[in-house]
């Protein structure tokens, strides 16, 4: 049996993407360039879904000279919701754990947390999206 996966993808200077099971839970999730997206495997049957903030506009080129269907999500607010998401993995040590949670911000990127957020979005039928056929 295939392992369904939706392929999530958060546009912009840092491009984040994930791989993120029927189920809701993260197979895996990185950031990439452009240039690397170029690169990456899009052939094995996943479904594509697309944020539709900064950025988009490249990815969507690049998805549609490789030929692949995919929806368009609306991002709003994933930011947030993906430093939540980061959080739970890697919460607060020290004494900013006692700060409000409002102001934990995370040292790295969370582009691909952003991308897990959209997926599971697409999952529950909140991505306010647009099926788009190439």
């Amino acid at each position: 049996m295939l392992d369904e996966v939706i392929l999530a993808i958060d546009p912009g200077l840092n491009i984040g993407i994930a791989l993120v099971h029927l189920d809701g839970s993260i197979k895996h999730r990185e950031i990439v360039t452009l240039e690397e997206l170029r690169d990456y495997c899009l052939s094995r049957g996943e479904i594509v879904v697309v944020g539709n903030g900064t950025g988009s506009g490249k990815v969507l080129e690049v998805l549609q000279q490789k030929g692949c269907n995919y929806t368009i999500c609306d991002e709003t607010n994933t930011s947030f919701e993906a430093r939540d998401l980061y959080f739970q993995d890697f919460p607060p040590k020290g004494l900013v754990r006692f700060l409000p949670r409002g102001l934990w911000f995370p040292n790295v990127p969370i582009d691909d947390y952003a991308a897990c957020v959209i997926a599971r979005r697409y999952l529950t039928g909140s991505c306010n999206s647009e099926k788009l056929k190439r």
